[in-house]
């Protein structure tokens, strides 16, 4: 089972939230930007319900209005509207082509599909608009691991790192195929323990993912105490019956018998 299918949709990318500087500027009519702000406000004050009518009144009276389009295909996307997303986003990009943004929350929604390739492309796109742009490696590394083309997913990780160093996601999925892979060249359990630690560290420890990434390199380097500790950490921050709480079980057990994880 591949690291993306674990983490669920909502843990394993980047998304890119409103604020889209450094495409096409376009100057829009003020009141359609008023309702375009209106809806970001609410957005963020959880008023989902709210911000979608106001991206739909900034669009009514600016059909050409990109940016509107593209907070509420990510309002969609949140939701796990992914068709409704995909619609938004396809309209942003047309309206303003060099958007960047729009092309790697695209390539999220394609993600949670499980269309890998199509979401690749995305990434693709995004990376030739701005070839330093962080969270399109790191998105684009999480769709080859998805496709288990490892050596890909490595090199865009490593790409994501140099070009953000506090990379938390891109960190933890390195950590995690180094820790995990089955090609037996690939792993590296000290340099998996250092990344997960470090991934783990930027979010204060709050995240059971990137705990459970740190158990897995810990076993990686046959420190089986280490692993069953942080794994136990890990459990205690699921949620009991989520989705996630059966398979760290599985790893807890793992762990206890003196097994490394393999992906």
């Amino acid at each position: 089972m591949s690291k993306f299918r674990w983490l669920g949709p909502g843990l394993a990318l980047a998304l890119l939230l409103g604020g889209c500087a450094g495409g096409t500027r376009v100057v829009q009519p003020e009141s359609a930007a008023e309702h375009l702000e209106r809806g970001n406000e609410a957005l963020a004050s959880g008023d989902h319900e709210r911000a979608a009518a106001e991206y739909g009144e900034a669009i009514r009276i600016d059909p050409e209005y990109a940016f509107a389009y593209y907070d509420r295909g990510n309002l969609r996307l949140s939701a796990n509207d992914l068709d409704g997303a995909i619609a938004d986003y396809n309209a942003a990009i047309r309206l303003v082509p060099d958007l960047a943004y729009a092309y790697v929350n695209r390539g999220n929604a394609w993600m949670r599909k499980d269309e890998y390739a199509r979401a690749i492309g995305d990434y693709d796109r995004a990376i030739r608009l701005k070839p330093q742009f962080a969270p399109a490696y790191r998105n684009r590394g999480s769709a080859r691991l998805a496709r288990r083309e490892y050596r890909r997913a490595v090199a865009d990780l490593e790409q994501a790192i140099r070009l953000d160093s506090r990379n938390a996601g891109a960190l933890d999925s390195l950590a995690w195929i180094l820790a995990t892979c089955p090609e037996d060249a690939l792993r590296d359990g000290k340099r998996a323990v250092r990344l997960a630690w470090d991934a783990a560290s930027l979010t204060e420890w709050r995240n059971p993912v990137f705990l459970g990434t740190l158990a897995a390199a810990y076993a990686e380097s046959e420190r089986f105490d280490e692993a069953e500790r942080w794994q136990r950490r890990a459990l205690d921050l699921i949620p009991a019956g989520a989705p996630a709480e059966a398979a760290a079980r599985q790893r807890l057990a793992l762990y206890r018998a003196g097994k490394p994880l393999r992906e």
